[in-house]
């Protein structure tokens, strides 16, 4: 992928969108946002990107309205984007059925009538190739949500939570269990108590075997030695409820870790077909005696329902709700929140038994959300710049397989994070010159049409018919249309002196007449420092 304009254009491009990574100029701290500017706040933190028409819907019913219709998902239609995701058939495949469909042909133990044959290049070549098919599906019924959802807080929502349970696709038998995780895992809870969320986590298969658990045993081995894996218990801790301030101990992680021993998979690693995949608690591998974690004693003889009390106590632990609250007010507000904001959601946490919808409540219904400064205040991830690239542009992708490596390139290939961290939420993550020229080369190439026209744009349109050789008023619909006139005067004022770049403005058309390149114009209009930051 290449960057196609001149030199003096991409200057301009590079230094325009390196300047979001200074804090937000457009704003003085003590004044206040406008109503159109507290709409478009709305919209950039609760969806993947502002539109002309949920700019249309909010201004209609209001914010308040509008942010109670993003809070209650179910209740908004999303048939259309449903029946969207009816092309990605893998997207809907169980376990057993990826599995059988794709199973390595080289590991022996999906494939017995391949025991004892030599494991060559070409086989593992088919396997990755036939196995990638399942991430690929996933990940576009991701993007086709994420892009024409009607519920786009519930997919942020979904992301946000497959970050902070992450799992990474090629680990173990992983491949064949991601699917099931975020549709059937992660994504029934986004929403509902985080008690609920957390033991479905702890009791799916993809994280038992992301984290190891399923190898926990606390019963002696022939050996005589326990096959104690203190993996997932640590980062239960320290990822998932706590934090790694949250008050315990190495103490507390081995005792965490012997109360969970037992909890297992069935359906894994004894045939190339089991009849199901799913959560199983194995009694001759846990540990029956007492245990202590934070005080709280555990057992003995309790077997699965230690694990169960223990994810519960941990879910309602005041560490656990400042832990939840600090990252969910890094993720809307900015990227230090205030500590008295953070505590009066951890409150909300607490008081509504870790209720989701109650503690996203209390953040938008905060002071501190429409604090001048926070306006603007997040930079993009690449996933949410690529996402706002094409809801600006209201592309329509016919394949993601494009979109996938291109956020490869901008340094967040989706779920292929390793770290159990997940990817980060701040913008030092995502600051850096070859992912800012990525970024410029994206939104130049979403108004290109590729081969098999991965992206497609009505870019022709979006100059609201203006003659070509009339670029200033080709530049100002699409600031309009693009980004919703959301722009400084200085970042405005940039622009048109690009008109002058022969590049941009010197194409010939019909006759000896000139012309504005609108597509190289439309491009550079999505890399100035606005459309970086949220």
């Amino acid at each position: 992928m290449s960057f196609r304009v001149s030199s003096k254009t991409f200057t301009l491009a590079y230094l325009l969108i390196l300047t979001f990574c200074l804090p937000s100029k457009t704003l003085s701290q003590t004044v206040p946002l406008t109503d159109r500017q507290k709409e478009l706040h709305v919209l950039n933190r609760l969806t993947f990107g502002p539109t002309a028409v949920d700019l249309d819907r909010i201004q209609k019913i209001g914010i308040p309205a509008f942010i109670n219709e993003q809070l209650n998902p179910e209740k908004l239609d999303d048939s259309a984007c449903e029946k969207e995701l009816k092309k990605f058939d893998l997207y809907y495949k169980t376990p057993e059925e990826l599995q059988a469909l794709y199973p390595d042909p080289a590991n022996p133990i999906r494939r017995p009538e391949l025991r004892g044959k030599i494991r060559d290049k070409q086989s593992a070549d088919e396997a990755y190739h036939n196995i990638e098919k399942i991430g690929f599906d996933l990940f576009s019924a991701k993007m086709t949500r994420a892009l024409e959802s009607r519920r786009q807080l519930n997919e942020m929502m979904v992301d946000f939570w497959f970050n902070h349970f992450n799992v990474h696709f090629w680990k173990n038998e992983t491949p064949w269990l991601i699917t099931s995780y975020e549709r059937d895992t992660i994504r029934p809870h986004v929403m509902g108590k985080f008690r609920d969320l957390l033991l479905a986590v702890a009791q799916s298969p993809a994280m038992m075997v992301y984290l190891d658990n399923a190898s926990n045993h606390g019963n002696p081995t022939g050996s005589g030695k326990m096959k104690i894996n203190e993996n997932y218990g640590r980062e239960l801790m320290e990822l998932h409820t706590l934090g790694v301030d949250g008050g315990y101990t190495q103490k507390d992680v081995m005792e965490a870790a012997r109360i969970l021993t037992g909890w297992g998979v069935q359906g894994t690693g004894y045939g190339a077909a089991p009849v199901s995949v799913c959560f199983k608690f194995k009694p001759y591998q846990h540990d029956n005696g007492t245990k202590v974690v934070l005080g709280h004693t555990f057992g003995p003889d309790q077997g699965e329902d230690e694990g169960v009390s223990l994810i519960y106590m941990l879910a309602s632990h005041p560490s656990t709700a400042h832990f939840i609250a600090a990252k969910l007010c890094r993720r809307f507000v900015c990227d230090v929140p205030p500590e008295t904001l953070v505590k009066k959601v951890a409150d909300r946490f607490l008081a509504t038994d870790g209720d989701i919808k109650e503690t996203l409540k209390a953040i938008f219904e905060s002071p501190e959300f429409f604090d001048p400064p926070n306006y603007k205040a997040k930079v993009k991830t690449p996933l949410e710049f690529a996402v706002g690239c094409l809801r600006a542009a209201d592309s329509k992708v016919l394949d993601w397989h494009d979109v996938y490596y291109k956020l490869m390139g901008m340094g967040e290939p989706i779920y292929l994070c390793e770290p159990p961290t997940g990817y980060p939420d701040i913008a030092k993550a995502w600051i850096g010159s070859g992912s800012l020229l990525a970024r410029i080369n994206f939104a130049t190439d979403v108004f290109k049409t590729p081969y098999g026209g991965a992206l497609r744009s009505p870019v022709d349109d979006l100059e609201g018919n203006a003659p070509y050789n009339d670029g200033k008023t080709m530049l100002t619909n699409f600031i309009h249309n693009l980004l919703l006139d959301d722009i400084t005067d200085e970042t405005r004022q940039a622009l048109e002196k690009q008109l002058e770049d022969p590049t941009i403005s010197q194409i010939p058309l019909f006759g000896h007449k000139k012309g504005v390149d609108n597509k190289k114009l439309a491009a550079l209009v999505l890399s100035v420092p606005e459309f970086q930051k949220r």
